[in-house]
C-alpha cells in the first residue's frame, strides 16, 4: 500500500483496552519517523484507524529520501507478515 491510498479523513476508532473495555476516539493519526535525539523528519497524516504497521515502511522510504541513516528502529509488531487485503 502506498501512502496515497491510505485513508486521511477524520474518523471514528475504536479497540478494546486491556481491561477489556472499549475505547473510542474521533480524529486522526500523525505517524513520525524521527532520528536520534527525537527530531521529526518525515510525518504522514492518517485516519485514526490505520494501522501503523500499514504506514512504517513508506514512512522509512520517504525518510530515506530526506537523509541518511545506519539504521531503522521500529517495535516487534512492524515485524509481521503482509496483509494481502491492505
Amino acid at each position: 500500500m502506498t501512502l496515497a491510498e491510505l485513508p486521511n479523513a477524520c474518523t471514528v476508532g475504536t479497540k478494546c483496552n486491556a481491561k477489556g473495555h472499549q475505547q473510542s476516539w474521533v480524529g486522526y493519526k500523525l505517524p513520525l519517523d524521527v532520528i536520534d535525539g527525537g527530531l521529526p523528519v518525515s510525518a504522514v497524516l492518517t485516519s485514526a484507524p490505520v494501522r501503523d504497521s500499514q504506514v512504517a515502511i513508506p514512512l522509512a522510504i520517504m525518510t530515506a529520501a530526506r537523509v541518511d541513516s545506519l539504521y531503522d528502529l521500529m517495535d516487534s509488531a512492524y515485524d509481521a507478515k503482509r496483509d494481502p487485503d491492505a
